[in-house]
């Protein structure tokens, strides 16, 4: 009887240790999980700060961007009007072109004097086979300013018409009753017809252009001579001078053509190429 006692009371013994081992792994467990459960709320305020972070900078960068970018376009709107200004003996004459035909000398300084600044003249071009106007002027300012206001109104409307504005230069001397103009500073790669719709869309009637190319490599040299039909268009295309042709400011002159020994003409050379 004391051996089943004393055995009783060792298997309780036994017992209550195998409760206590099993109550103490259920505590470490909990407390892993607890861990767990603290790393992945660590591990989730980490990636929010993370986010908020590249959103800020992503921010800053598009502000960056938007800043620079504002910066290039004042830097090129400034440069754009250095290139507008007038040469030191300029005159402050424009070319406009798109007026209605119904227009007179008187109508056409009203409008630009009351938008630009005070006008010293107005000269309307007729129709070659005409007096009629034909909706080109040359409007002479009183100053330089008053002169880059009226430039600034090139492609705005004008009762249902829109308007061509650019500064008319004093053009080089000219070979007798010529209609032909000397256009160059175009890039390589233009062909004939898009030089011949430039002039077209700008409003001039356009007869011929002699599109120069190299004798060996037949590749365009960049010049070529473009007669007119009428005065008009000759004094149109005199005004494209200096105008952006696939980002390149092309020249526009009279033509002058050298005699060579057998009597024939040649063209002259090719200006030296801008930037």
């Amino acid at each position: 009887q004391a051996l089943a006692m004393m055995s009783s009371s060792s298997s309780q013994k036994r017992k209550k240790r195998e409760d206590v081992e099993a109550l103490k792994a259920e505590l470490e467990e909990l407390k892993r999980q607890n861990e767990v459960l603290r790393l992945k709320k660590q591990l989730e305020v980490a990636r929010s700060e993370t986010s908020e972070l590249k959103k800020a900078k992503k921010a800053k960068t598009s502000e960056e961007k938007s800043k620079k970018k504002e910066q290039k376009e004042e830097k090129a709107s400034s440069e754009k009007a250095k290139k507008r200004r007038p040469e030191k003996n300029e005159e402050s004459t424009a070319y406009v072109g798109g007026l209605p035909y119904s227009e007179t000398e008187a109508s056409v300084s009203a409008y630009f004097g009351e938008r630009c600044g005070p006008v010293k003249s107005v000269r309307l071009k007729p129709f070659a086979d005409s007096e009629k106007f034909c909706g080109i002027a040359f409007v002479t300012f009183a100053d330089a300013e008053s002169l880059e206001k009226c430039l600034g109104l090139d492609g705005s409307t004008y009762g249902e018409r829109f308007l061509t504005v650019r500064r008319q230069r004093p053009a080089p001397a000219r070979v007798g009753d010529s209609l032909t103009v000397y256009a160059g500073n175009f890039p390589y790669h233009a062909q004939r017809r898009e030089i011949d719709d430039f002039f077209r869309t700008a409003g001039c009637d356009v007869a011929n252009v002699r599109y120069h190319t190299d004798p060996e490599t037949q590749k365009f040299r960049g010049f070529c001579h473009v007669e007119f039909a009428d005065e008009a268009s000759l004094q149109g295309g005199l005004g494209l001078d200096r105008s952006d042709f696939q980002g390149r400011q092309i020249r526009i002159s009279h033509s002058v053509t050298f005699k060579k020994a057998d009597g024939s003409t040649t063209p002259p050379p090719p200006k030296k190429r801008s930037s």
